[in-house]
């Protein structure tokens, strides 16, 4: 698929990066198993971290899909949905990364 669209790369969304903190928190990017990701415009959980690949230039975050009412009692997402997608861990497209809460 093609991009169509405009980017912005000096679009300021009111985001600080917290990248040279979170380095001070986590060893290394499968620190970030099991993190929920969530969607910023929405603060919507939409996936959980389920395993890191590589492109050879950069890591892969592998998201699998969390549905609605997909979580189990200890709030760790269940196998029902084995929906996966890419994210490339790179500051433009994961600005935020909270270790505390386990979200990205």
């Amino acid at each position: 698929e093609e991009f169509v669209g405009e980017f912005d790369d000096d679009a300021d969304d009111g985001i600080e990066s917290l990248w040279p903190e979170m380095w001070d928190k986590i060893e290394s990017t499968s620190d970030l198993i099991g993190y929920y990701t969530v969607l910023a415009s929405t603060q919507e959980v939409i996936g959980q971290i389920e395993g890191i690949e590589s492109n050879g230039i950069q890591d892969l975050l592998v998201i699998r899909y969390v549905e609605e009412g997909e979580n189990g009692d200890d709030g760790e997402a269940t196998d029902s949905s084995k929906k996966t997608f890419l994210v490339p861990f790179v500051e433009a497209l994961v600005p935020i990364v909270d270790t505390e809460e386990k979200m990205v």
